[in-house]
């Protein structure tokens, strides 16, 4: 099997999915394209006339294709779709089961059970805004998204990464220090997702762009946050990590200390501002990451939780 994104979430870009398509009518094997956040915008955007690379069953290497419409179709959870080619590659999701004491089972998706109440309120999504308002939405997004850029190439000190085709878009940094900017940014009222990053891929910003935006507020903030952050740069972490991980094995009182260090209170609140605990998700490596994540929340459902006990 072969998967590919259109768009991927990270940095809102397609894998080249005409090529995939290719190679798998070559080779003959199944092509999933995962357009779960992307595919409804892009094809709105076709509709508009705005260039769109075809990444759905337009390309005949294409066998299935999933969509999330939570999120640009703005329907409520739980009505997420995947899409077939024909119905003989359809039967394959399909479970039957006769063989038992009961009644004959058959389930057409995972979740067999499966409430009515998001499908419904999908559709009263649906017939709500009906074809041309989110014709009217997309036209909306995708002007934002031309404007937003432009802003982005009239600042020094931030660059979009890619060339992002939908909707999303991550900013990165050569000049300042993006995890103290998303903490100076949330001060003045603005919430930015920072992408740590790690050893081989540089940290950023993420941005959703929706069909309502305060644009020339966003980046009035946005300009005085980078000035804070140049005028007063934060005490990096890495002379620390580096002396943590000289130690090969991480213990969990390695990990309280990281935590610790990151600025994770004795009883696991977290600091106001991230930027040391985004630091420590760039610098360390994925195995102690993913460690530290599975040590806090198994600490967070514990009672009386202690994340670094002994060390506050």
């Amino acid at each position: 099997m072969l998967i590919g994104s259109s768009v991927n979430y990270s940095h809102g870009v397609s894998d080249p999915i005409p090529e995939l398509s290719l190679l798998a009518e070559k080779y003959e094997v199944w092509l999933h394209v995962d357009a779960c956040i992307g595919g409804f915008l892009l094809a709105y955007y076709k509709k508009l006339g705005h260039p769109v690379i075809d990444f759905d069953f337009n390309l005949t290497g294409v066998s299935s294709l999933s969509v999330d419409l939570h999120k640009y179709a703005f329907t409520p959870k739980g009505a997420s779709v995947i899409l077939y080619r024909d119905k003989q590659l359809r039967k394959y999701q399909y479970y039957t089961c006769t063989n038992w004491s009961g009644y004959p089972v058959v389930n057409t998706t995972i979740q067999s059970t499966k409430s009515g109440g998001p499908l419904a309120a999908c559709w009263a999504t649906f017939k709500y805004i009906g074809d041309d308002g989110y014709k009217k939405l997309a036209e909306t997004i995708w002007h934002a998204k031309q404007e937003i850029t432009q802003h982005f190439t009239m600042l020094d000190d931030l660059y979009i990464l890619g060339d992002p085709e939908a909707s999303l878009l991550a900013i990165g940094s050569d000049t300042i220090d993006i995890f103290q900017l998303a903490d100076e940014m949330k001060k003045s009222g603005w919430y930015i997702q920072v992408q740590p990053g790690d050893s081989k891929t540089q940290p950023s910003i993420h941005l959703t762009i929706t069909p309502v935006n305060r644009i020339d507020d966003f980046f009035q903030g946005l300009k005085e946050a980078i000035n804070q952050v140049k005028s007063h740069p934060r005490k990096s972490l890495k002379h620390d990590v580096s002396s943590l991980l000289k130690d090969t094995d991480i213990t969990n009182e390695t990990m309280a200390t990281l935590l610790h260090a990151a600025g994770v209170k004795a009883d696991g609140s977290l600091p106001s501002e991230m930027a040391s605990i985004n630091e420590l998700l760039h610098l360390l490596p994925h195995e102690i990451t993913s460690e530290a994540f599975l040590y806090i929340t198994n600490e967070l459902f514990t009672p009386n939780k202690t994340f670094t006990k002994g060390i506050e």
